[in-house]
């Protein structure tokens, strides 16, 4: 599992200059790799436990209290990703970046509004109640039994 420090570094460095990575919308495409490596993958990227708030998915308080949104620790961030863009961080496998750059090419140059509707859109998002813990493993096997894998049949 790679660390969510690493995972938005490397997300800032290759993410779209002209479109701006700034914490909500880095907050939402963590949120989709993760999402999209539990359906693919079987297990999130990070260790982030993901709750549906008001304003779409949001990490477990301890995230937030622990600095790793804070504008000190994001601006760490995007500065050391951008000086250091051929370097990706070490603790991400090579199947996690893959992850990664899918969600970046795929999803990385939506406007907030597209990227705010396709992050509305996801089945946990869609199906679980606000407030309650994410169990992203367990609705992506839901998800790939009841919808995904029923299309075509």
């Amino acid at each position: 599992m790679a660390s969510v420090h690493s995972v938005l570094s490397y997300l800032s460095s290759i993410h779209r200059n002209d479109i701006e990575l700034d914490r909500h919308r880095a907050l939402l495409l963590l949120y989709l790799v993760d999402w999209r490596s539990a359906i693919t993958r079987q297990e999130p990227v990070t260790d982030v436990t993901w709750k549906v708030e008001d304003f779409g998915p949001q990490p477990d308080s301890a995230y937030v209290l622990s600095g790793v949104m804070s504008s000190a620790d994001w601006n760490a961030i995007t500065n050391r990703s951008r000086r250091e863009t051929d370097r990706p961080p070490t603790d991400i496998a090579t199947a996690e970046r893959e992850v990664i750059d899918f969600v970046a090419k795929t999803a990385g140059n939506k406007s907030d509004e597209e990227l705010m509707r396709l992050v509305y859109s996801t089945f946990p998002v869609m199906t679980q109640p606000k407030h309650a813990p994410l169990n992203l493993v367990a609705l992506a096997e839901r998800y790939n039994r009841e919808y995904r894998y029923s299309f075509g049949r």
